[in-house]
């Protein structure tokens, strides 16, 4: 199930008042860890965002805290970061994409013996 089309409105809403500052922001974070330019749950490599954990609404002070952050494809963070609804958010993103990215791995590697 991809993210509904409005997500990206409504997104860019969400970030209106800070747009400049997340820019910056986002370019920063990708220039230090370029390394983690990847979805910490599928592996994906294209159209990877930074997801908070602990949404901007619930605590906006963590807004720019690194250690708030997870990088998710678009798939992923709205199947695992919002449980497949924008208005929600899952506290165990972190846990759950290192779940699942080691299942991929893992099958991926039974599928090379083969």
């Amino acid at each position: 199930m991809p993210p509904p089309k409005s997500f990206c409105l409504r997104y860019k809403e969400h970030y209106i008042d800070i747009k400049e500052e997340w820019r910056e922001f986002e370019e920063k974070y990708w220039k230090k860890y370029p390394e983690r330019k990847y979805c910490h749950a599928c592996g994906e490599k294209k159209r990877v965002e930074l997801h908070h954990i602990i949404p901007r609404h619930v605590d906006p002070s963590k807004i720019f805290d690194e250690d708030n952050l997870i990088p998710l494809c678009r798939c992923c963070h709205f199947r695992i970061g919002h449980l497949c609804n924008w208005e929600d958010y899952n506290p165990n993103v972190k846990e759950d994409a290192e779940w699942l990215y080691r299942k991929i791995k893992h099958r991926s590697a039974l599928q090379a013996v083969d």
